[in-house]
C-alpha cells in the first residue's frame, strides 16, 4: 500500500483483490496468457464502491494482431502505447511488445461478499457515528463465499486474507483466530480464511486438529480500546492460492 494512500474518516475504504491465472489462448499463429486481479473498493459496511480490473497479457512471440475477449467498460492501456481496437467483446492488440497491461471497469458479482459491522461498548452503530469517541471497539467482518457448494480437494478453494490496520488511538488490540503485528504507531490484525467450507468439512476432520479451526472461520473478529477513534482500514485480498496472496501487489491501489 502506498504510504500517500489516506482514507477519509467518514468513509471507510476496503479492497478485495482476486488473482487468477488464465490458460493460453490460441488466435491465429499466435498464443499467449492472461492474468487478471479485481480491484473492488468498499464502503465502511463492505458494500462495493467501485471494481476495478487489471489485465496482464504476455505473448513470449509479441501480441501484434492477437485477439483478446473482455467485458471491461473505460479501457486504459496502463504501461505503454500500445494500440487496441474494440469490436464488442474482443480486442485486437497491434503491437510487437511481449506484455501488455491493461485495466477497465465492471460491474459483476465478486465471489467473496464482505460486511462490516461495528460497536462501541456493546452498541453496534456507524462506522461515521463512532469517529472520534472513545470506548471499547469492536469490529466484525463478516466473508460470504458465493462460490462454495462442496470442498473443492484440487487447491481451488478461495483463500481470505483479511487485514485490520488501527491507529495509534488504539491499545490492548485482540483478534481470535488471527495475529496482532506493531507496525510503526498501528497495530495490525491479520487473519488467513477459508470461508465457507467450514460446513462442509463438518464431521470429517478429528478432534485432534484443532489449529485448522483458525483457517475455517466466515467471520473475523477486531477488539481494542480507542481514545479520539480515528478511521480504521479494511483490507481482504482473495485468491485461489495462498501462493497468490503473497505477492507484492495484492493490496497496492495504484492500479485503480
Amino acid at each position: 500500500m502506498k504510504k500517500s494512500l489516506r482514507f477519509a474518516s467518514a468513509a471507510l475504504a476496503l479492497t478485495l483483490a482476486a488473482g487468477c491465472a488464465m490458460p493460453a489462448f490460441a488466435a491465429g499463429k499466435s498464443s499467449f496468457s492472461k492474468s487478471e486481479t479485481v480491484y473492488a473498493v468498499m464502503n465502511g459496511d463492505g458494500s462495493i464502491k467501485s471494481t476495478t480490473v487489471s489485465e496482464h497479457l504476455y505473448s513470449a512471440s509479441g501480441l501484434a494482431n492477437v485477439t483478446d475477449k473482455t467485458t471491461l467498460t473505460d479501457i486504459q492501456n496502463t504501461e505503454s502505447d500500445a494500440e487496441f481496437t474494440q469490436n464488442g467483446e474482443e480486442l485486437v492488440w497491434n503491437t510487437n511488445d511481449t506484455d501488455v497491461y491493461y485495466k477497465g471497469n465492471t460491474d459483476k458479482a465478486l465471489p467473496i461478499d464482505v460486511k462490516v459491522t461495528y460497536a462501541l461498548d456493546g452498541q453496534e452503530a456507524a462506522l461515521e457515528d463512532i469517529i472520534g469517541k472513545s470506548g471499547h471497539l469492536t469490529v466484525t467482518v463478516n466473508l460470504k463465499n458465493n462460490e462454495t457448494g462442496t470442498v473443492n480437494v484440487n487447491g481451488k478453494d478461495r483463500t481470505t486474507a483479511v487485514g485490520v490496520i488501527l491507529g495509534g488511538d488504539a491499545a490492548n488490540v485482540t483478534a481470535e483466530h488471527g495475529m496482532i503485528e506493531s507496525a510503526a504507531k498501528s497495530s495490525v490484525a491479520a487473519f488467513v480464511t477459508l470461508p465457507g467450507v467450514k460446513d462442509s468439512l463438518s464431521g470429517l476432520l478429528p478432534d485432534e486438529v484443532d489449529s485448522i479451526e483458525d483457517y475455517l472461520q466466515d467471520t473475523v473478529t477486531v477488539e481494542a480500546d480507542v481514545e479520539d477513534f480515528t478511521c480504521p482500514q479494511v483490507m481482504v485480498a482473495c485468491a485461489t492460492s495462498t501462493a497468490a496472496l503473497g505477492t507484492s501487489n495484492v493490496f497496492d491501489l495504484s492500479s485503480i
